[in-house]
């Protein structure tokens, strides 16, 4: 076979190598421990797993493909595989630990959701391009509007000057329970097709979540990925009890 011929067919070889999916194992690690319960996202295919309480990982992937390493404890890690990758028995990711953030400014209306039909998947990638959208600044951002208008102390310096000599009393309204806040925002296609959840059940799933302290924490929070992922977590809990 002529040199020529050689190079032809370990080109071929490569790029056939390069196009197809192998299961490729690994490691997380954070200063010589182990780390279970680490997100393990192939970005390019959108293949989420986790590693176990080893710390060990296995996902299907190709040469080029981006590995994403996710966790709340950790700094996001980004990995790009390599052909000599495939070739290790075990692949090692270090993880660094996240900075201890600033207290977030607290937002005092919550928005309605309106959630489509989504899957694991699609929040955890979600939650990536959130992150990569971030302003990067120095420290630790905090929500505020830089060089804004205080509306806040303008309204309570207008509310000086007009209060009235004898106030009325506000009325304090009675907080919204986790049912009655779930089902006004979140479509009915979420908890039939997400879900899935029979009609007679989605009343029955929603007083169980309500039985969990952790469901005050989700609607306080404001954010609808933690909403989404509470019940997600409830359902699989649900499950095992029917």
């Amino acid at each position: 076979m002529s040199k020529i011929a050689s190079l032809f067919f370990l080109l071929i070889s490569y790029i056939g190598f390069s196009q197809t999916e192998q299961l490729i194992s690994g490691k997380v690690s954070y200063q010589d421990t182990y780390q279970k319960s680490i997100d393990v996202i192939n970005y390019t295919t959108k293949k989420i797993t986790q590693t176990n309480a080893l710390g060990a990982f296995s996902i299907e992937a190709k040469v080029n493909d981006v590995l994403i390493f996710m966790s709340d404890t950790f700094v996001d890690q980004k990995y790009k595989l390599t052909a000599d990758d495939f070739n290790k028995k075990v692949l090692i990711i270090k993880m660094a630990e996240k900075p201890i953030p600033l207290e977030e400014v607290e937002i005092q209306q919550i928005k309605k959701i309106k959630v489509a039909a989504v899957s694991y998947n699609d929040i955890k990638m979600s939650q990536i391009q959130k992150d990569a959208a971030k302003p990067k600044v120095e420290g630790v951002y905090t929500g505020e509007m830089v060089n804004a208008v205080d509306f806040v102390q303008i309204g309570k310096m207008i509310g000086k000057l007009f209060k009235s000599k004898n106030p009325k009393k506000d009325i304090k309204e009675e907080p919204m329970g986790f049912k009655e806040y779930a089902l006004t925002n979140f479509n009915p296609s979420f908890f039939s097709k997400t879900l899935k959840l029979k009609p007679e059940e989605t009343s029955r799933f929603l007083e169980y979540c309500e039985t969990d302290s952790k469901s005050k924490t989700a609607i306080q929070s404001k954010d609808e990925l933690t909403m989404l992922e509470f019940l997600l977590t409830k359902k699989g809990e649900f499950d095992k009890l029917k």
